[in-house]
């Protein structure tokens, strides 16, 4: 008997195994990381898209396909904000000096732009457009979730120039950052004149909504 449950064990074992290197050499996977590899984020999508039309429910493949969406997402929000720092330094548009005192606020159009916090006088900016946040693949695979706080930097023209987590989750950090990097607001106006501006962001991530 006891021979017997040894030997079942071994079966299981190296039945196991070769599922593991069965997924490893999957055709599919290996194509879309030789694509990844080489920076071509879009053919690799292309590639997992194509093997999850024939393979809908395919674990495998929809995790790889969040973890190269992931990397497109990240690669695309630098190109955004460079784009942005490229338009600002085109249209040569002054940064403002913004002086608060009890009861009163001037701004005036030289370097050095101090941001003000919201509130008070100083309105909280409109949101124009919002990108949902990447759900990282580790934390959809370890079902990971919660809400992520931020501290941003809305400049004069409504974009998030600057983002730091305050309170957030560790698996879901860059993410929320990624997005809120992504998000456009109204200009903030104090006495007519724009301002940038310091506030607070959330982003919750739930496993619900996937």
């Amino acid at each position: 008997m006891r021979r017997f449950t040894l030997a079942a064990l071994v079966l299981i074992l190296a039945g196991s195994a070769g599922q593991l290197t069965a997924q490893s050499q999957d055709s599919v996977i290996v194509s879309s990381r030789q694509q990844t590899q080489q920076g071509n984020h879009d053919a690799a999508i292309a590639i997992l898209r194509g093997g999850l039309n024939s393979r809908p429910n395919d674990e495998a493949l929809k995790h790889e396909l969040a973890s190269v969406l992931g990397l497109k997402a990240s690669a695309l929000s630098a190109e955004v904000t460079a784009l942005r720092r490229e338009i600002s330094a085109l249209r040569g548009q002054p940064a403002m000096t913004v002086t608060i005192t009890p009861g009163r606020t001037s701004a005036s159009g030289i370097a050095g732009a101090t941001p003000v916090r919201v509130g008070g006088d100083v309105r909280q900016p409109m949101k124009l457009i919002d990108v949902k946040p990447v759900y990282p693949p580790i934390a959809l695979s370890a079902r990971v979730q919660g809400m992520v706080i931020v501290e941003g930097v809305i400049d004069t023209q409504g974009n998030v120039s600057e983002a730091r987590v305050l309170r957030g989750v560790p698996l879901l950090n860059e993410a929320a950052l990624d997005a809120v990097r992504q998000w456009q607001y109204t200009p903030t106006l104090l006495n007519g004149v724009p301002v940038p501006v310091i506030m607070t962001m959330t982003v919750t991530f739930t496993l619900q909504d996937r």
